[in-house]
């Protein structure tokens, strides 16, 4: 994969990955920092106290790149600092994780679009927007594994012809951008928890 990479676009595959990463980094971390001024505005919780029981969930999610094993924490931090009813943190932050990977496809286009432009692919804005809408929905199939939401997206990277060894240097490169988007994913289930929950329980 990497002398097929050099071959065809030599040393300023450099500069691309830089800028790929860049380019995730910064709209991953925009996207979860979107996220905390959200819980304020629609629950009771302050953005200091929802920051706070995301702190150990986040953590998790940055070393281990999976939202399955931030659970746990998402669990106890729910109650515990959120002191949402265990009903509600029970039931929505289970199914958050399984379903709702908010930040996946905004990390998958990018790396599209990164694929198409050394590979030669090109893209016209409505393609973009079909591969965007389709990688929405894809990633409710995500698994919460690390680079999981990658695999998914081969059939439709077949369909707007895109090369299948792209993704083999996604999964390369994706060490970084899936720690950010792990962190992200975390962050939204919380907020999905914080606003249901709507503030803390009474008995809390």
């Amino acid at each position: 994969l990497t002398l097929t990479l050099a071959a065809q676009t030599g040393v300023d595959v450099i500069w691309g990955v830089a800028a790929f990463l860049a380019v995730v980094a910064i709209l991953l971390t925009t996207a979860t920092l979107a996220l905390y001024p959200l819980v304020r505005v629609f629950s009771d919780f302050s953005m200091g106290t929802f920051a706070k029981a995301c702190a150990p969930a986040q953590a998790v999610g940055f070393s281990t790149r999976s939202s399955l094993a931030s659970l746990p924490p998402m669990l106890e931090e729910a109650e515990r600092t959120l002191k949402l009813k265990p009903e509600v943190s029970g039931l929505v932050l289970p199914s958050a994780v399984s379903v709702f990977k908010f930040a996946s496809p905004t990390s998958r286009i990018v790396g599209t679009i990164f694929v198409a432009s050394i590979f030669g692919v090109n893209l016209g804005f409505g393609e973009v927007a079909a591969l965007a809408a389709g990688m929405g929905v894809l990633s409710f199939y995500s698994p919460g594994i690390p680079s999981g939401g990658l695999f998914v997206v081969a059939p439709l990277w077949q369909q707007f012809g895109l090369p299948m060894e792209g993704l083999g240097i996604l999964i390369g490169l994706d060490l970084i951008p899936d720690m950010i988007l792990t962190v992200a994913n975390v962050t939204g289930d919380m907020a999905v928890a914080a606003v249901v929950g709507g503030g803390p329980s009474e008995d809390g």
